[in-house]
C-alpha cells in the first residue's frame, strides 16, 4: 500500500464521522440555517488566508518547478475558488472573532512553517483537499444534495477537474514519501490523522458556535 492510501485509510474513520454531523447533513439537504452557514464561511475565510500563507512558504522550500506547480495550483483553488465562493456568499461584518476550533486548526498547520523539505507541510495542505474531496463526493451520492441551496458550495469539489488534480496532487505525495523510515511514516500518519480530527472539530464548530 502506498503512503496516502495508507494516511487516509486511517483517517477515512474520521471522515465518516464528518459526514454524520449535523452541519453536513443540513448542508446536504438544504436544512442549515443561513446564520450557520454564514459562520463556517467567515470561519473558513479566515482558515483560508492562513491555507494559502503556508503554501507560500512551501513555495520558497520548493526544489524544482514541479513542487512550485503544485503549490501554485493548491493557491489558485483556495484563493479562486475558494475564498471566491465564501466572499460572494458572506454577509460583511466589519470584524470576525476566530473560534477557537478554528485557532487551534489555524495554530496546526502553521506549526509547520519552518519545515524546510516540505514533509509536513505537504500532508497538512494536502489533507485538507482530500478530505473535502471525499465528504463532498460521498454526501453527493445522495441525489437530494442537488436540490440544496447549498449545492453552489458542494459542486467546488465535484468536478473532473478538481478530482483529477487531487490525483495529481497525491501522485506527487507519494513520489515524495516514497522512500520513508517506518519512524517518519508514523510521524506523518499521525499529523494527517490530527488534522482530520481538527477538521472534524471545526465542522461541529460551524454549527455549534452560533450559540456562543
Amino acid at each position: 500500500m502506498n503512503f496516502m492510501n495508507e494516511a487516509i485509510k486511517i483517517s477515512r474513520p474520521v471522515w465518516q464521522k464528518s459526514m454524520n454531523l449535523p452541519f453536513i447533513q443540513e448542508l446536504k439537504t438544504g436544512k442549515l440555517s443561513k446564520d450557520r452557514f454564514n459562520l463556517y464561511l467567515e470561519q473558513d475565510n479566515i482558515y483560508l488566508l492562513y491555507y494559502v500563507k503556508l503554501c507560500g512558504k512551501a513555495i520558497y522550500n520548493s526544489k524544482g518547478n514541479e513542487e512550485i506547480s503544485l503549490y501554485l495550483s493548491l493557491i489558485s483553488f483556495a484563493f479562486d475558488t475558494e475564498i471566491g465562493t465564501r466572499t460572494e456568499n458572506l454577509d460583511k461584518k466589519n470584524s470576525v472573532n476566530v473560534l477557537l476550533e478554528n485557532q487551534r486548526y489555524i495554530d496546526f498547520i502553521m506549526s509547520f512553517s519552518n519545515d524546510y523539505n516540505n514533509d509536513r507541510i505537504l500532508l497538512v495542505l494536502l489533507h485538507c483537499m482530500l478530505s473535502y474531496q471525499y465528504v463532498f463526493t460521498m454526501i453527493a451520492k445522495d441525489n437530494v444534495v442537488k436540490n440544496s441551496e447549498y449545492y453552489f458550495f458542494i459542486k467546488d469539489y465535484l468536478s473532473d477537474d478538481y478530482r483529477d488534480a487531487c490525483n495529481r496532487w497525491t501522485e506527487f505525495a507519494n513520489k515524495k514519501y516514497s522512500s520513508l523510515s517506518e519512524s517518519k511514516k508514523i510521524e506523518l500518519i499521525d499529523i494527517f490523522k490530527k488534522a482530520s480530527l481538527l477538521e472534524y472539530d471545526f465542522w461541529n464548530m460551524a454549527y455549534e458556535g452560533i450559540n456562543r
